[in-house]
C-alpha cells in the first residue's frame, strides 16, 4: 500500500516533503509539462538536522518510477529510522547555455 508524502514544484533550492518516512521504497510521479522539461531534480534523505545522504538524480518523465533509498544500517541499528525527503531542481545546460524549462511537479509516495 502506498502513502503520499506530498507534492512539490522543484525549485533551485532544497525543499522538504511534508511528512516523515520510515520506508526504503518510494514511488515517484511527475506532473505538469514533463515533455518540455530541461531540468532534473536531486533527491536526498534528511536523517537529522545535520545529516543528509547522497543525492540521486530524478529525470521528469511520463511514467511513474519506483526507487530504493535505504536508511544506513548503522543508523537503523541505533533506532534512528525517521527521515524526511528533500528535492532540488537543477537546470540542464548545453555548451554553457541554460536551456529553457517548464514547471513540473514531483510527488513522492512511500511503501508501507
Amino acid at each position: 500500500m502506498w502513502r503520499s508524502l506530498g507534492s512539490i514544484t522543484p525549485t533551485l533550492t532544497w525543499q522538504l516533503f511534508n511528512l516523515p518516512t520510515f520506508s526504503d521504497t518510494f514511488r515517484v510521479t511527475y506532473g505538469g509539462n514533463v515533455a518540455g522539461a530541461n531540468t532534473f531534480a536531486y533527491l536526498r534523505q534528511y536523517l537529522s538536522s545535520d545529516v543528509v545522504t547522497k543525492s540521486i538524480r530524478l529525470y521528469p518523465k511520463t511514467q511513474q518510477e519506483v526507487i530504493e533509498l535505504p536508511i544506513p544500517l548503522s543508523l537503523r541499528d541505533t533506532g534512528q529510522v525517521l527521515c524526511y525527503l528533500g528535492a532540488m531542481k537543477f537546470p540542464a545546460r548545453r555548451f554553457r547555455y541554460q536551456l529553457p524549462d517548464t514547471n513540473w511537479t514531483l510527488t513522492i509516495e512511500e511503501w508501507l
